[in-house]
């Protein structure tokens, strides 16, 4: 009975499929009957399968008599030693990150006729942690063999984890501390000044009057900086010290650390340059009584200069009490209080040393031109010798018709070095073509010619930078010009229909200071409160191709030109900013009032 009910099994299910399952681990395999297929394995990556001892890599049938083994993968922990030095090299910052290790377990799979191997990641345990010698050897590799902090070296095995130790550190260099100036007299005003905060304008600039004798300021020594060590065991350099930026000028002089005043006057010190200036005062107006006052020295007025009146310094003015209808001129640093009313003021001076500069060269020019157009006349007429050189020709027209020549080179290197320029190309030029016997060895006159070029070229570059840059602060001005070859402030309600005019920057100091009308014109830099009015007063801004404008607020036909580029603002707006992009066009930013 037994056989018959098996023949009759397979005669019912004659063509069936093999199959295979996975539970607990373990592979299950059915044999397929009659014709049917054998199961099959897809193996993963994640592991190894070994079917009879044999490694499968692909696809595979399998059989119930087949051993089927899978091994999971192991991956084994990883620890991470990365070691980073600071922006200055001074330090080495240590971190160890410990990575677990893992194992890939086979998931369990239902049967079927093709199952495709799968697994899921186990967390293993921590790698080793560090040694003390990895980490030396690490820091080894890095070329890091200065300042090894040796406490946290023997410390590294006890930690789990390790963030950014400093595990090595140099010596930062000690930067110098420089010399420094310690001012005897204006003391309030300089601290004033420095803040900008809370100042008492009207005695802002009040004149300080000294003696012959007195302290004007103290040199306080600084001291030499420490060159410092990086990790690596390097040099870091020090920074080097400053030079002393102050100059005694006229009427100081300097007795050990102290500069002191040599004659009565008023203490100055502008662009680093500490005077005593010869000081005229007048204690009243600059009236007919007065007449016009023209002083070699500053000039200080406790009064008003009034209408067509004029004041003329050599150095700088303070007047206390306004300018009305009258002309103010001054080569020095100067401060007016008060009004400005229809009146001119000019502040600002020249450089002596390139005017001199500029005279000799022009001089040596001229002669050099002449020399040229002689022989050229000489040559076309025929009227020398074949076989003279033009170099010999040269030299006898300097020894004869143009011995100023020999004068002006002279007055040219002279004025040169005191100009402290290393850079004059013409130096070098009259040094190998005019000097001594240098003119005899030129071939050719038109040599002559380069040297001419390179004067001409000294004195326009000369001419640019001839103007010193002398300060101006006043209150207000209104139906006026004025200009300063430096900064101009001003201090209190502002400017009304007035032309300024400042080779340098303009900037209004007072909160709720108003420009109205006008052009108001620096090179560089203007920086204002308010501009115009609603009523769309016009009002001009201006400055140079490189130069920036600001203003807090503005109106309506306010125009803002940079360059030759010019912009005139249609709506009330504030926080304005007016430069040219790298395009060369202009650019304003504002928001809308």
């Amino acid at each position: 009975m037994k056989m018959k009910a098996e023949e009759n099994y397979m005669f019912l299910y004659e063509n069936v499929n093999g199959s295979v399952e996975i539970q607990n681990g373990k592979f299950i395999v059915i044999d397929p009957l009659g014709e049917g297929e054998f199961a099959k394995i897809i193996p993963t990556s994640n592991g190894e399968l070994y079917i009879n001892n044999k490694l499968i890599t692909d696809s595979v049938k399998v059989k119930s008599t087949d051993k089927i083994e899978f091994k999971g993968k192991e991956e084994e922990g990883e620890t991470l030693i990365e070691i980073k030095t600071n922006k200055d090299k001074t330090e080495a910052h240590l971190t160890v990150t410990y990575i677990p290790g893992n194992t890939y377990k086979l998931i369990d799979a239902e049967e079927s006729n093709l199952i495709s191997l799968e697994t899921k990641k186990i967390q293993g345990k921590l790698p080793k942690k560090v040694s003390k010698l990895e980490i030396l050897q690490e820091l080894k590799n890095n070329k890091i063999i200065y300042g090894i902090n040796k406490d946290i070296l023997n410390s590294i095995e006890e930690n789990d984890e390790i963030q950014d130790l400093i595990i090595a550190e140099g010596i930062k260099p000690i930067d110098p501390q420089d010399d420094k100036l310690e001012i005897y007299f204006n003391r309030k005003e300089e601290k004033d000044i420095d803040s900008l905060k809370n100042i008492d304008y009207k005695n802002l600039n009040y004149v300080t009057s000294i003696k012959a004798g007195e302290i004007l300021a103290e040199i306080i020594k600084g001291e030499e900086g420490k060159d410092g060590i990086d990790v690596f065991g390097k040099t870091i350099l020090k920074k080097p010290k400053n030079k002393f930026k102050y100059k005694i000028g006229e009427g100081c002089a300097l007795k050990d650390r102290n500069i002191i005043a040599i004659k009565n006057g008023r203490p100055n010190i502008a662009r680093n340059i500490i005077t005593v200036q010869s000081i005229y005062v007048v204690d009243k107006d600059i009236d007919i009584s007065t007449g016009n006052i023209d002083f070699a020295g500053a000039i200080e007025v406790r009064g008003k200069v009034t209408e067509g009146m004029e004041v003329k310094a050599a150095k700088g003015v303070h007047l206390c009490e306004g300018v009305f209808s009258a002309k103010v001129e001054a080569k020095g640093e100067s401060t007016i209080l008060g009004n400005i009313v229809n009146s001119k003021i000019k502040v600002g001076s020249t450089d002596l040393l390139k005017e001199s500069r500029i005279t000799s060269l022009t001089d040596l020019a001229e002669s050099l031109n002449a020399i040229i157009a002689n022989l050229k006349f000489l040559k076309e007429k025929n009227l020398v010798n074949k076989n003279a050189t033009d170099g010999l020709l040269i030299k006898t027209l300097i020894d004869t018709k143009y011995k100023v020549v020999n004068r002006q080179c002279i007055s040219v290197i002279s004025s040169t070095i005191n100009d402290e320029d290393g850079n004059s190309k013409v130096i070098s030029l009259i040094k190998s073509k005019l000097i001594g016997l240098a003119p005899t060895k030129i071939v050719n006159y038109s040599e002559l010619k380069p040297i001419v070029d390179e004067a001409l070229k000294e004195i326009d570059k000369l001419k640019e930078n001839l103007s010193i840059p002398v300060d101006l602060k006043i209150e207000y001005a209104q139906e006026s010009t004025i200009e300063a070859s430096g900064d101009i402030f001003i201090t209190g309600k502002g400017i009304f229909a007035s032309n300024i005019n400042s080779l340098n920057n303009i900037e209004f100091l007072h909160g709720n200071a108003i420009c109205r009308g006008g052009h108001i014109k620096a090179k560089n830099i203007i920086k204002s409160k308010v501009i115009g009015s609603e009523a769309g007063f016009a009002t001009k801004l201006e400055v140079d191709s490189k130069g920036h404008i600001y203003a807090d607020v503005a109106y309506q036909n306010t125009v803002f030109i940079v360059g030759n580029r010019r912009y005139v603002l249609d709506k009330p707006s504030k926080n304005i900013h007016a430069y040219l992009n790298k395009n060369g066009e202009i650019e304003i930013e504002k928001f809308l009032l």
